[in-house]
């Protein structure tokens, strides 16, 4: 009886010891808060103390990291309902993954540890010569650059839905995508094409209800990608020749040759829409006018298929209202309209003409050599198609080997072809 009464004893201390260890951790933990959450009084919408608010949480304490979230300054700006901080109209876009990511699976949470890096800036307000610094980071970095403090003219301020409704003709007719999902793909066709009056497509993309267009359309996500005259898209799109109107509120910047222009395209997006992923073969610019919009886009990879996508560096950036971003050609990119979209994108060709498919008016075929080389792939590996499989393996394993090489030697020494042709190891 006596051993019994000592062991509740001890129990009960422990239980005491433990309690008044709790008080205290949960007294130092809303001291903490307190002291954080102070500072929001000055300003409880600055995204930035959030950020801090949410980091002074002893997460490893708890033992209950939110490995679920990624808490990044810009996104949560955009995260605020109708009416709050983010209905100044301000345009966003972004090189990669959202800025506040929720996953529901461990391959969705994966792509949280994929590397990101900032898009250089370049700031035109405190540069003297803008046009010669942005050509410097174009050919010496070939990575995006984000342009900020442009003057892109007139279109800016002008082109709201009212205005662009009342200045087009109404016999002005677009072809358009039309989809009943928000992400368009490419391989599964999961839209159609369609020709609207470019007045229909302003009241569709931005909301606005109009007894002209029937109710049922609005059920839809609506793309306009310009093409040019030729309706079966064979032409290369021109705003200065197709919209000449609206093209003339609109101020390029001269980062290239006149001469090596290929084509500007206008783009109006419902809200929401998301394009499929895919890369282009000529350098470009593109300029954000209305709305919001995300590029590059890793909230649901497949490393089932894409499982190097892992270790993949990406880039993030948000335009406002009136940046530009250009895109080098070859980079993958996904976009996002967050909301009703207005951008310009301006195409050149930063290569030789003879290397571009003539017969490519939007700018995203392989150049002309790859091309061949593709066709010669497929040959070669018809040819192996004759022997066993292992030989076929054992081949097909040397000409990996050869290409690695290859692209080794690139990264070494640029363009300089250093392999001689009749080395052995080749």
């Amino acid at each position: 009886m006596e051993v019994k009464n000592k062991a509740g004893e001890v129990q009960q201390q422990g239980l005491s010891a433990l309690f008044f260890s709790l008080i205290v951790y949960l007294t130092t933990i809303l001291s903490t808060w307190w002291e954080t959450a102070k500072s929001f009084k000055e300003n409880i919408s600055n995204p930035e103390l959030w950020r801090l608010f949410i980091s002074s949480i002893p997460w490893r304490k708890l033992k209950a990291e939110p490995r679920s979230y990624e808490f990044r300054k810009r996104k949560f700006a955009c995260d605020f309902p109708a009416g709050g901080p983010a209905a100044d109209g301000r345009k966003s876009a972004y090189f990669s993954a959202t800025e506040k990511l929720e996953f529901e699976t461990e391959a969705q949470f994966a792509a949280a540890s994929v590397s990101s890096s900032s898009v250089k800036v370049i700031d035109v307000g405190v540069e003297a010569d803008f046009e010669c610094v942005i050509k410097t980071a174009f050919i010496e970095t070939r990575k995006p650059v984000v342009i900020r403090g442009y003057d892109i003219g007139l279109c800016r301020e002008k082109w709201t839905p009212e205005f662009l409704i009342s200045n087009c003709p109404p016999e002005k007719k677009v072809k358009v995508h039309k989809s009943k999902e928000r992400q368009l793909d490419f391989r599964r066709k999961n839209f159609v094409y369609d020709t609207v009056s470019f007045r229909h497509l302003i009241w569709l993309c931005s909301g606005i209800r109009s007894e002209e267009v029937e109710k049922d359309k609005y059920q839809y996500f609506w793309y306009l990608r310009s093409i040019g005259k030729d309706p079966r898209g064979k032409d290369v799109s021109d705003i200065s020749v197709h919209f000449p109107t609206l093209a003339a509120d609109l101020k390029i910047p001269k980062v290239f040759p006149e001469a090596s222009f290929f084509s500007s395209v206008f783009r109006i997006t419902s809200p929401h829409l998301q394009l499929w992923t895919h890369y282009d073969t000529c350098d470009n610019i593109l300029i954000q006018i209305r709305g919001r919009k995300r590029i590059f886009d890793i909230d649901n990879p497949d490393f089932s298929r894409f499982p190097k996508f892992k270790g993949v560096e990406h880039f993030d950036v948000i335009l406002e209202e009136g940046d530009i971003v250009f895109i080098p050609a070859l980079w993958f990119h996904n976009v996002t309209a967050l909301d009703y979209s207005i951008s310009v994108n301006v195409f050149w060709k930063n290569l030789g003409e003879e290397l571009y498919d003539k017969k490519d008016p939007y700018g995203n075929k392989d150049l002309i050599p790859a091309q061949l080389g593709y066709r010669t792939l497929e040959k070669i590996i018809g040819q192996l198609h004759t022997l066993s499989p292992q030989y076929q393996d054992f081949y097909l394993r040397r000409m990996i080997v050869r290409l690695e090489k290859r692209i080794d030697e690139l990264s070494v020494t640029g363009n300089e072809d250093t392999l001689k042709e009749d080395d052995p190891e080749a």
